[in-house]
């Protein structure tokens, strides 16, 4: 047997699949650990300049530091904030980043 193509299919067999209008669709990722970035972003948004959160890492249910790095950047970017993160063996921070903030960023070296 051969697979048929599209223009080959019977037209009289009904549709397998439901149809939907894209602009039904939701266009946004919720991974699992929506719920938790959620929360450090609202409270980034109301957090004062100069401040960052600290979040021990005992606290973020066995996540990695880069997991949540990445999922922080990742959320902050699509609404887009700029934050900067840091990290030590237990604690996880996270701020906004500004033009006045900058020089408490790590300085990565010049590659070359």
């Amino acid at each position: 047997m051969h697979a048929m193509s599209a223009r080959n299919y019977p037209r009289d067999k009904p549709p397998k699949y439901e149809s939907i209008s894209l602009s039904e669709l939701r266009q946004g990722r919720l991974g699992k650990h929506h719920e938790l970035v959620e929360n450090i972003l609202k409270q980034l948004q109301a957090l004062p300049e100069g401040q960052a959160i600290k979040i021990p890492l005992d606290s973020v249910n066995g996540l990695s530091k880069a997991n949540l790095r990445s999922a922080i950047v990742r959320a902050a970017s699509s609404r887009a904030m700029h934050v900067s993160t840091y990290s030590d063996s237990d604690d996880f921070y996270v701020w906004n980043r500004t033009r006045t903030t900058t020089r408490y960023e790590r300085k990565r070296k010049a590659k070359g």
